[in-house]
């Protein structure tokens, strides 16, 4: 009767079928309460049908009858972890490893529990032990595996070992695929990390980890699309996934319109799972700010300086956001200035404050590393003296750069070029590449400068190289291609050993506003890629132009101003294609008037926005063309809201007057100006690479040139070309001209003709070249 019983309940057992089983179990111990088996085998079926308390007692029944019998420690010990009672687990299971040593299950157990216990080293030999007992058991090689990864590079090859060993075990285990793929990706061995990370997902789509992991990885490789889909599939299984949110806010971020918008929203969600994530922090913020969504950045950024209030991009990149893209309003952009101001001088002192106290060298360097991250580069769109605040900004970047960097803090020593040595100009710049910087200052300079007394060495400092970088650096007798780090690029040029640096621009680029904070050559100069001073104590001379700078100008400058003749660069114009741009694909109308406003947004300034209902209520047919922004669409919003609110204080409709395109093609760019009648150009900031491009059109110039020599190179560009009769004195002139230009279709054409037959004076003009050359001897040899 006992032994059918059993049998039974043995049968139902192997059958899973415990709660069948639970009730002849009782019956056997009711007839024999001494059988400690029995109770260990109730104990596993009311665990399997979850009954844990009462399983838990009943293991303890067993072992109070039975306290030598490894497999009730074995069962209870890892019952007892899975309930998270860690310590009366760890005391069961090496009770069941002391009681028989090859128990494999127990040692497993036991080595996961040390694990979890951050006891890795124990663990692996508890893991390792199981497997020499158990070698089939991949469970055991999974978690050995994963342990392994955690004691460091010098056991990478192990652990890859093992997680093959599980694949060759279970060829179906996507968790194995996953972690030799994340294994690989530690290794920085792209390839083979995304197929194992594919393989795992299409192993098991349910395998959330294994999404998530796979869309990092297209992250990191660029292959943006792909890694949005995998992060996606990752949420849809797991939405409290912080890394996958991060990893999807900071792909979406980087997008435009309402991706963006939803990179956002997922960068907050990360941050509301995870609030100790610097980076989202660091993107959040930044990414609003560059959406020029003013009050949100402000308030990102601190919020994340509660947190981290002695990370130095969020310390920048709080004061560099308080500066708009385009402000609301006049007030406004005053408003913000002085927030600025004194964001600024708090920053000065709180890098001061930290140094006073003492930074190790690693601080120092994650300091300088900031630099750059966020620069103030719409200060110079205000239209205002900005030498006090550059100064005092030139003053925090060098003390930061030279912290960290003391070896290249001070001037190389170096001897004059000997007589008949050729002098060494190092360019450093991270836009050599099909960018105004390049086009504008630098493809003359290497065009037409004096190759038998000068040696040219190109640093381009980005990872972005084009056709334009392949065509330019066969004109450098030494041309090297970053990314590199801070020291990489310091020791790399101080090697050349450069008699003269130049930075065609400082203030966009971080690699070379980081390397413009140091002294890499013994003469160091910038020039108008960014047409600001920079501030920098560590930058001897700003190139600029003798017809765009006012006679009071060297007060504008931190460096010492040096006037290069006429426009103060060669120009070469490049090849423009040829485009179908008509009126009417642009919406305009055949009679229309039509003003090309191509400036960057932030060119407009609010105290001007009525220069365009006046030249409007004047010219009935007037329709003014302007680019969106490429930063978002706040920025575009705030300025169409402008717009309309001057057109409206005019009592006109600006939705009649004002047009608004997308980005352009250089060739659609020119195609524009070719279907219009005049190039109205922004006040304060005038158009410099836009007014080159379109002069292939002959479009007549209306300028009014501002104080400062970013304002006035409109104006240089006609004065060169001897067509002066559009530049204005006042704003009022301005308008009238524009107006006259409006009404007077014989004056825009003989104005036409005037520039084709003159424009040929702009190009690849050798005396800057020339006074470049003797400015550089000068220096150099003095």
């Amino acid at each position: 009767m006992v032994g059918d019983l059993r049998n039974r309940a043995d049968m139902l057992l192997q059958a899973g079928d415990f709660a069948n089983a639970i009730p002849l179990l009782r019956e056997l111990i009711a007839a024999s309460p001494a059988d400690a088996s029995l109770q260990r085998q109730l104990a596993g079926a009311l665990d399997a049908t979850g009954a844990i308390e009462d399983a838990i007692a009943t293991y303890r029944r067993a072992l109070a009858l039975d306290p030598s019998d490894a497999r009730t420690h074995d069962e209870l010990g890892r019952l007892l972890g899975r309930r998270g009672d860690m310590a009366a687990a760890a005391e069961h299971l090496r009770a069941a490893a002391k009681l028989n040593p090859s128990l494999a299950s127990a040692r497993a157990a036991l080595g996961d529990l040390l694990c979890r216990e951050g006891r890795h080293a124990e663990g692996v030999a508890e893991l390792e032990a199981a497997l020499a007992h158990d070698p089939g058991n991949w469970p055991a090689a999974l978690r050995l595996g994963t342990a392994l990864t955690s004691l460091g590079a010098e056991r990478q090859h192990e652990a890859m070992d093992c997680f093959r060993r599980v694949i060759a075990l279970s060829p179906g285990n996507a968790v194995a695929h996953l972690q030799l793929g994340l294994a690989f990706w530690r290794r920085r061995d792209a390839a083979p990390a995304i197929a194992l990370a594919e393989r795992a997902a299409r192993l098991d789509p349910k395998l959330a980890a294994a999404h998530g992991a796979l869309g990092s990885m297209l992250r990191a490789a660029g292959r943006v699309p792909e890694a949005v889909a995998s992060l996606r599939a990752a949420l849809a299984l797991n939405p409290d996934d912080p890394a996958a949110c991060f990893h999807l806010g900071m792909c979406l971020s980087a997008a435009e319109g309402k991706a963006q918008r939803e990179g956002v929203d997922y960068l907050r969600r990360a941050i509301s799972l995870v609030p100790r994530n610097l980076e989202a922090h660091r993107q959040l913020a930044w990414v609003l700010a560059e959406a020029d969504c003013h009050e949100e950045a402000g308030a990102a950024y601190r919020a994340a300086l509660e947190i981290f209030p002695d990370d130095a991009v969020l310390r920048l990149g709080a004061a560099m956001a308080t500066l708009p893209i385009v402000a609301e309003d006049a007030a406004v952009a005053e408003r913000c200035r002085a927030e600025y101001a004194a964001s600024l001088a708090k920053l000065e002192e709180f890098f001061a404050a930290r140094r006073a106290r003492g930074i190790t060298p690693a601080q120092a360097r994650e300091d300088a590393d900031a630099v750059g991250t966020t620069q103030p580069f719409f200060l110079a769109y205000q239209g205002r003296d900005d030498t006090e605040l550059q100064a005092r900004y030139g003053r925090i970047v060098t003390g930061i750069m030279a912290a960290a960097y003391p070896q290249f803090a001070k001037a190389p020593s170096m001897p004059p070029p000997a007589l008949g040595e050729p002098i060494r100009i190092g360019i450093v710049s991270g836009h050599l590449r099909g960018h105004s910087v390049l086009k504008i200052p630098v493809w003359g300079w290497a065009s037409l400068i004096d190759r038998r007394r000068f040696r040219l060495l190109a640093y381009h400092t980005t990872g972005h190289p084009d056709g334009e970088t392949a065509r330019v650096r066969r004109s450098f007798e030494r041309f090297v291609q970053g990314p590199l780090t801070v020291e990489q690029w310091c020791e790399t040029i101080r090697a050349d050993a450069p008699h003269v640096v130049i930075f065609p621009e400082i203030g966009m680029d971080p690699m070379t506003t980081r390397l413009a904070g140091l002294l890499l050559a013994p003469v160091q100069a910038s020039s108008w890629g960014h047409p600001e001073t920079s501030g920098f104590p560590t930058i001897d001379y700003f190139l600029s132009s003798e017809l765009m700078e006012p006679p009071e100008a060297d007060a504008y400058y931190t460096e010492k101003l040096v006037r290069l003749p006429n426009l103060g660069v060669a120009y070469v114009p490049p090849p423009i294609a040829d485009s179908t741009v008509t009126r009417e694909a642009l919406g305009l109308r055949p009679d229309d008037i039509v003003f090309w406003c191509c400036q960057h947004l932030p060119k407009y300034l609010p105290e001007f926005d009525s220069v365009f209902p006046r030249i409007a209520r004047e010219v009935a047919n007037a329709r003014f063309v302007f680019i969106a922004s490429p930063r978002g669409e706040e920025v575009t919003a705030r300025f169409q809201r402008r717009l309309a609110r001057a057109f409206a204080a005019q009592g006109l409709d600006g939705a009649r007057h004002v047009g608004m395109l997308g980005r352009l093609l250089t060739a659609d760019f020119v195609g524009v100006a070719r279907v219009s009648d005049v190039f109205l150009d922004s006040i304060g900031w005038s158009g410099c690479n836009s007014a080159l491009e379109c002069l292939d059109a002959n479009l007549p110039i209306v300028t009014w040139p501002g104080p400062f020599m970013r304002g006035r190179h409109c104006a240089a560009i006609l004065r060169m070309m001897g067509v002066t009769d559009t530049i204005a004195a006042s704003v009022d002139e301005y308008i009238a001209l524009a107006v006259r230009l409006a009404r007077d279709a014989a004056w825009r054409a003989a104005l036409r003709t005037r520039m084709a037959e003159n424009r040929a004076r702009l190009y690849a003009d050798a005396a800057p070249v020339r006074a470049l050359e003797a400015f550089i001897e000068k220096v150099v040899r003095m």
